[in-house]
């Protein structure tokens, strides 16, 4: 049965999908913030955070469950081929090494952690290999992880196998894609595309955090385009779409049949399922108001410290003294005339129980 390709209607699809996924993409990136802290760039946290547990969560659990590159191990049962599988093996393992597959396998557990972990698989086309600047050479398998923000699909699935379709944005130098003539010709038509702060519905990209965008958008040295590349799992296909203004044109540039697995280049991450949703919940979701709490609370305590100070009070009569006592350096024997006119106390002597019962309580929650 031959398939209408509405690619209008993909358009429409895509569109609606970026703003269904709107707030997943927010919770997301004030996460983000809280896990880079107040100190690491203008765009991170606008309170500081003296207790990053999010930070301390990633490291952790991020290094535990990627902790160095996969090792494969083939084997044979005839003994006339195990030469030609152990050569396999080391040219797999070798393979692994050379395209860092577990520094990519960590970005995607990360990601797992805040939302869900995604990763394509596929073999290079050109335009792959001019965004790795030739480290990964056309017609190599590679993987590499899609960012939330650039992540579309079809908004009506309840798990990842009812997809009808799954795709992303990306970007690539403008001169490769017109000088490929396996795009359309509306390739000549592209113009370069700039790398926005935020996106069509407005919303401020995780990858400008740190960039300090405060002089607006910057020109690059090389001229790139946004495409839209979209997995089409009923037809097989993998369709090249041009992009404006943050979303897909209504114009074809490349269709190509899908050679692989039958799940398609994409593949996905989800430490925690929920009952008829596509989108998994995250373990950093639930721990983002207890890093709020917690920080707001310390940041109260060293407020209330800060406040805290010794001072003495003396009378008329033993003034001499009491300059005596306020140069004085500490554990320094001091000669006073009038002993019992010199009273020391501490302001807000009321706060020292409070003090003291707030890291208590902090102590215990650790």
């Amino acid at each position: 049965m031959k398939l209408d390709l509405n690619i209008s209607g993909l358009c429409e699809d895509i569109q609606q999908s970026r703003f269904a996924r709107a707030f997943i993409r927010a919770q997301r990136r004030e996460a983000v913030r809280q896990y880079v802290g107040h100190h690491w760039s203008e765009e991170g946290s606008p309170d500081k955070v003296p207790v990053n547990l999010i930070a301390l969560f990633v490291n952790i659990f991020g290094r535990s469950l990627v902790a160095q590159n996969p090792r494969a191990m083939l084997s044979t049962f005839v003994k006339k081929f195990k030469p030609v599988v152990n050569a396999m093996e080391q040219a797999i393992n070798d393979r692994i090494e050379h395209i860092r597959l577990a520094e990519t396998l960590q970005r995607i557990v990360v990601d797992a952690l805040f939302n869900v972990g995604i990763a394509k698989v596929a073999i290079a086309t050109p335009s792959d290999a001019a965004m790795r600047m030739w480290n990964l050479q056309a017609g190599e398998a590679f993987v590499e992880p899609v960012d939330e923000d650039d992540f579309v699909c079809d908004s009506h699935a309840r798990r990842f196998e009812e997809l009808a379709w799954v795709g992303h944005k990306y970007r690539v130098p403008l001169d490769t894609v017109k000088s490929d003539s396996n795009y359309s010709s509306y390739r000549h038509k592209l113009i370069p595309t700039d790398d926005l702060p935020s996106d069509a519905v407005g919303e401020e990209k995780i990858s400008m955090l740190g960039r300090t965008y405060t002089g607006g958008v910057r020109q690059e040295w090389i001229k790139y385009v946004d495409l839209w590349e979209i997995y089409d799992a009923r037809r097989r296909l993998v369709l090249t779409l041009p992009d404006s203004q943050g979303l897909p044109q209504n114009e074809l540039l490349r269709k190509q049949r899908w050679i692989g697995p039958d799940q398609g280049p994409y593949h996905f991450l989800g430490m925690m399922l929920v009952p008829g949703n596509l989108n998994p919940k995250a373990p950093i979701q639930d721990l983002l108001d207890l890093n709020e709490a917690v920080n707001s609370c310390y940041r109260k305590l060293i407020r209330t410290i800060e406040r805290v100070k010794e001072i003495t009070f003396v009378t008329g009569g033993a003034l001499e003294d009491g300059t005596r006592v306020m140069h004085a350096d500490d554990g320094e024997i001091v000669r006073v005339d009038r002993p019992d006119e010199i009273r020391q106390i501490v302001s807000g002597g009321t706060a020292i129980p409070q003090i003291a019962a707030m890291a208590t309580a902090l102590k215990d929650l650790f």
